[in-house]
């Protein structure tokens, strides 16, 4: 078993005396207590982390922290020793001259204590990685859960101020470059014009009967995204149904126009092979990466999300489908099961930034057609509180036409519609509605 001693790497990561002067700033002025927003434990030394706890119980008590309260504190507490009584305090006191830098002892303060932190998380995980007990996926997933839990500066409550600052620096420079998409396209117009695109970290939720083409439409909207002339997103696809091979077949039969089934017989009609070699050319250039793992489990997808934001800058994920996510298991109730992967999926999001599209399959009583309810979507409410957007592939009334029914979307009413046509030789849609040229220009990016 390997031994780590974190001592003498944790001491080169405190700077004593920042803790020192920034204590007696405290006791100069004791409203940057609040101002700093530190806690005791971001102190290096035990004796400072006593009088930091003393001070602050005093302010939360409504009484002013002086020096013969503090004293009194950590007598009761037995604690005065530790801190070389009133003396040691008032050497505090009398060695800061004034409480003007407070701000900048707190940062050096918090900083040696975000590096601290990271070694004894370093620490952890090591000792997660060569404990071969352990089974590597619930390493990996611990490894990553211990790493978001690292402080970082300025995080937290903000004030309403800054955040009005923020909408309106943000809005002044799309004014001046305004765009009709401002997330990322995913080269479908209708839905575009609708919702300026995905947004990270939104959880869009796609539903449907088996068969109505709800993967064939994500995979489209995932390449689309992809895609340097539309989206230049990168992104990761969970294929937990179909493998990767299945996969390219149908992505280049749908960049090329050209029926899958003559690929999959290798009966091509003329210029058609030169077709799939130009298709193959563009698709290798787009910035996509596929996990096809049928057993992928929570704690895997966790894992390999982190690799794709690190390595490549990943800003959305497709998950084909929720069901099927492992993870859970020892909880006999699936609806249960379903409200924990569900809630965890919605994590992720937020955890690496990025936009999420989830397919999800109907209940029985939702495939008989009429108008899809949200209740109508497998898996418990959790799932339908979790997604930001959820909507609905139903056939229309018109052959060869889906339409896309949300029930759950902001700044559109419950019931909001957008038509698809189906392409009928290749798996591919396109927007129904093209109001002018410029549209119809647009929607040449849905299909080549």
């Amino acid at each position: 078993m390997v031994e780590i001693d974190p001592k003498p790497t944790e001491s080169l990561l405190a700077n004593i005396e920042a803790e020192e002067a920034l204590i007696g700033c405290v006791l100069i002025d004791p409203e940057q207590y609040n101002a700093v927003g530190l806690s005791p434990g971001h102190f290096y030394l035990v004796r400072h982390q006593y009088i930091w706890r003393a001070i602050g119980k005093l302010i939360e008590d409504g009484k002013y922290p002086d020096l013969v309260l503090i004293t009194d504190y950590l007598d009761r507490h037995g604690q005065l020793p530790d801190v070389d009584g009133f003396t040691g305090i008032t050497k505090l006191l009398t060695a800061t001259p004034s409480a003007l830098h407070a701000p900048e002892y707190a940062t050096l303060v918090r900083e040696n204590y975000t590096r601290r932190h990271i070694v004894t998380v370093c620490q952890d995980i090591v000792r997660d990685a060569i404990n071969t007990a352990k089974p590597i996926e619930s390493a990996l997933s611990s490894a990553i859960d211990s790493l978001s839990t690292i402080e970082v500066a300025d995080s937290g409550i903000i004030t309403f101020a800054d955040v009005v600052s923020v909408v309106y620096d943000e809005v002044e420079n799309k004014s001046k470059n305004p765009q009709r998409v401002y997330g990322m396209s995913t080269g479908f117009l209708d839905f575009d014009n609708a919702f300026g695109g995905l947004h990270p970290p939104e959880l869009f939720d796609l539903a449907g009967a088996p068969g109505i083409g709800k993967s064939k439409f994500a995979l489209q909207m995932a390449i689309n995204l992809a895609n340097p002339k539309i989206g230049n997103s990168p992104g990761t696809i969970f294929s937990l149904e179909m493998n990767a091979k299945s996969l390219g077949y149908r992505a280049i039969s749908a960049d090329a126009c050209i029926p899958t089934e003559s690929m999959f017989t290798g009966h091509l009609g003329f210029g058609e092979w030169d077709k799939i070699t130009a298709a193959c050319g563009r698709l290798t250039d787009y910035p996509l990466y596929i996990c096809e793992n049928a057993g992928l489990t929570i704690d895997a997808m966790r894992a390999e999300l982190y690799r794709a934001k690190t390595r490549y800058g990943a800003k959305w994920f497709l998950l084909d489908y929720l069901a099927l996510l492992g993870g859970y298991e020892h909880l006999r109730d699936d609806n249960q099961r379903l409200s924990n992967l569900s809630r965890e999926v919605k994590r992720l999001c937020s955890m690496f930034d990025m936009a999420g599209i989830a397919i999800n399959a109907v209940v029985k009583e939702g495939m008989g057609g009429g108008a899809p309810k949200m209740t109508d979507m497998r898996g418990p409410s959790q799932v339908m509180h979790d997604a930001d957007i959820i909507a609905f592939l139903v056939e229309s009334d018109t052959p060869g036409v889906l339409d896309m029914v949300f029930k759950k979307v902001r700044n559109h009413p419950v019931g909001y519609k957008i038509q698809f046509r189906a392409e009928r030789d290749f798996p591919a849609f396109r927007s129904l509605v093209l109001s002018n040229a410029r549209d119809i220009q647009y929607a040449t990016n849905e299909l080549p």
